[in-house]
């Protein structure tokens, strides 16, 4: 979770239709039922399938009207699909009396993306959005839903997070493509689990795998290793040994599991030169969207000035950029 919000403000009611409006962009949803069509906007299926979701479970869903704002870019891999979803069942919860574990409102979540959506996502971004800790980095173990918290508030560092306007969906194929690539790799090096072996290991029999199987299969061989090493750097405050593992991150992503764009390079190669900065990499599914960057705020205003010139003079786009730090994940606001 970071410091964007996406907050929904609404109630049940007695008869009528299921009502839904987004006051940013003047956008109007009504549904007599929870059941999805073809032409619905996008942002309607996340908050039906999100009711359905709760209605399946057993929840008596009655029709509900509600405003929904949110400052979360979309399209931009900082998960605004999983803002909208989680934001859609805590608000829902409440109304129905229900009150879910965590790991069980995210799974909730992650099948509207399977199921209303078509994305056969993970449970990573869905469970950041409900349990981030407040300047703490969440630790997520998605094979056994063990989790930790990190923290995470170094003295005079922030997150840089530079959208480079160039969007991309999940739900276009080439998330799924990955996924299914990842499926026959393991399936053909004959694992269960992508803990079962090593990069040693790996290297000595990936000549039999197709070459992209073989990208995508040490892809996430190192960056199961890097992602050990940059807990235990977060926890002992090294904070140069964790920018050098986000570019390390970058050039697999780029090279390995080939998801990056040649607008997310351009913003790594050239961030990452740049006095005051300790690392950067793209964030989210790829092909567009941000990058994260680790970066000393004294330098800020250089840092952002420099972005901007070097990445408007070399694409004729001017970036958006803002400072985050971990924030708490959702929960319900009295008013």
């Amino acid at each position: 979770a970071i410091d964007r919000y996406t907050v929904i403000v609404g109630s049940s009611k007695t008869d009528g239709d299921f009502q839904f409006y987004l006051p940013d962009r003047d956008e109007f949803f009504s549904s007599p039922d929870l059941s999805l069509e073809d032409n619905n906007p996008d942002w309607a299926k996340y908050i039906l399938g999100a009711l359905k979701q709760l209605e399946l479970g057993g929840s008596i869903m009655p029709p509900l009207q509600a405003a929904i704002v949110s400052n979360v870019p979309i399209g931009a891999g900082l998960s605004s699909s999983a803002a909208l979803t989680v934001a859609t069942a805590t608000w829902a919860e409440q109304l129905v009396g229900l009150a879910l574990a965590p790991m069980e409102r995210a799974r909730l979540c992650q099948r509207v993306e399977h199921e209303s959506l078509g994305v056969p996502c993970g449970i990573m971004d869905q469970a950041s959005a409900i349990l981030c800790q407040q300047d703490s980095i969440l630790e997520l173990d998605c094979q056994n839903n063990e989790v930790g918290h990190l923290p995470f508030s170094p003295n005079g560092l922030g997150i840089l997070i530079t959208n480079s306007m160039i969007q991309h969906s999940l739900a276009d194929g080439t998330y799924a493509a990955r996924r299914d690539e990842c499926q026959q790799c393991a399936s053909q090096l004959g694992i269960q689990s992508w803990r079962d072996i090593d990069l040693v290991k790996f290297e000595e029999i990936s000549s039999s795998l197709p070459e992209n199987l073989a990208r995508r299969g040490r892809h996430i061989v190192t960056e199961i290793s890097r992602t050990h090493q940059a807990s235990r750097a977060i926890e002992a405050e090294q904070w140069t040994k964790l920018g050098k593992l986000m570019v390390e991150s970058h050039e697999s992503l780029r090279d390995q599991f080939q998801v990056s764009c040649p607008e997310l390079d351009l913003l790594v190669d050239f961030t990452s030169t740049l006095p005051g900065v300790l690392g950067s990499r793209m964030t989210g599914a790829g092909f567009g969207g941000c990058t994260v960057s680790l970066i000393k705020l004294s330098e800020r205003p250089y840092i952002e000035q420099a972005i901007t010139t070097k990445f408007h003079a070399a694409t004729g786009i001017k970036p958006e950029m803002f400072v985050s730090r971990p924030a708490e994940g959702a929960k319900a606001m009295k008013v």
